[in-house]
């Protein structure tokens, strides 16, 4: 909404189209992640969805996995957001200190707001 209030319409329906997507994947990521670690699988109950005919797409990813039960409990979702958030944070501390030519020697401490204290 910021967005859009302040661009033209072409951009602004750009900008919602491209936050769409970007949500959809990560909802997608965060899922197949939990569906993985919680059942071994991939597309289990995808048939509740698709009808009878969609059982034939489940995939196990590990065979004879008992389960951990936490990942596929709401709880599960917030703690795998949480991992992705903390990868995502440490790819871009990663990066910035790659980039970085400050005298040739940088520290985790530059670029990380909580360890400047």
């Amino acid at each position: 909404e910021s967005f859009a209030a302040k661009n033209a319409p072409i951009p602004s329906i750009l900008d919602g189209f491209m936050m769409g997507i970007g949500l959809t994947l990560v909802l997608a990521l965060l899922s197949g992640m939990r569906e993985v670690i919680g059942k071994g699988t991939l597309f289990s109950g995808l048939d509740l969805v698709f009808g009878p005919s969609a059982k034939q797409f489940v995939l196990t990813v590990i065979p004879d996995y008992h389960g951990f039960l936490l990942a596929v409990l709401p709880p599960g979702a917030f703690l795998g957001l949480g991992m992705l958030i903390a990868a995502r944070n440490w790819i871009d501390i990663r990066n910035k200190a790659k980039d970085s030519t400050h005298e040739g020697h940088t520290t985790e401490a530059e670029f990380h707001p909580a360890l400047n204290t």
